[in-house]
């Protein structure tokens, strides 16, 4: 395992009890009489999956943690694994076009430009056409979460040794600059309570649309 996913193997359980689910995709989804398939990308508690599951969706849960994928898997067997987004070979086993739905709750801010737009291209590769990526991510007044707090490594990409992680924080403009390469972007930006604290995040939803490919 590597140091980011000891520090998940850490912080998950020990906010486990602390953070209660907010339902931050009721009214989001579409429902129909088909199983459509979802992605859980960094299912953390399984809080989404399960949203998800009771909606009628086939999941497929993965995450970064043994912890999480011990705990989810209890819920979603056999569809709930190790995995790495940052490796670009690590997403070989999603086919094209396979997804209807991808969630990624807090999970898409960890990463350099390189590596944050080729995840980003690689959800549109997995999404179904009109298929949805859901996500929140840190705004750059997330100052609890270590915004501006440490070396700057890129803008609003932060290096804390006392954190133990890399960190990104999005502005507009990123928000645009990344998750553009997904599809049509609808962003607002909210304060949520989580960990003890308030937490202002960017909630996006990104619709993929026909003419979109992943060499964009």
């Amino acid at each position: 395992m590597s140091k980011f996913s000891d520090y998940w193997n850490y912080r998950l359980p020990k906010h486990a009890d602390l953070n209660k689910y907010d339902f931050w995709l009721e009214g989001k989804l579409e429902n129909g009489k088909n199983i459509k398939q979802a992605l859980d990308l960094g299912c953390g508690n399984g809080d989404d999956t399960k949203f998800l599951m009771n909606n009628g969706y086939s999941v497929v849960s993965v995450d970064f943690s043994e912890y999480s994928n011990d705990k989810v898997s209890k819920i979603n067997k056999g569809n709930t694994f190790y995995f790495d987004m940052s490796e670009t070979h690590s997403w070989k086993v999603f086919p094209n076009e396979f997804f209807n739905v991808v969630v990624a709750n807090l999970s898409l801010h960890y990463f350099d430009d390189k590596t944050t737009k080729e995840i980003m291209k690689q959800i549109n590769r997995i999404l179904t056409h009109g298929g949805k990526l859901y996500a929140r991510v840190n705004t750059t007044d997330e100052k609890e979460a270590g915004a501006g707090d440490g070396e700057q490594i890129e803008p609003n990409f932060y290096k804390n040794p006392n954190r133990g992680i890399n960190k990104r924080f999005f502005n507009n403009e990123d928000v645009i600059k990344y998750f553009s390469l997904v599809g049509t972007v609808n962003f607002t930006e909210k304060v949520i309570f989580m960990n003890g604290h308030s937490k202002p995040i960017f909630e996006i939803i990104c619709t993929k649309e026909a003419e979109q490919t992943l060499e964009k």
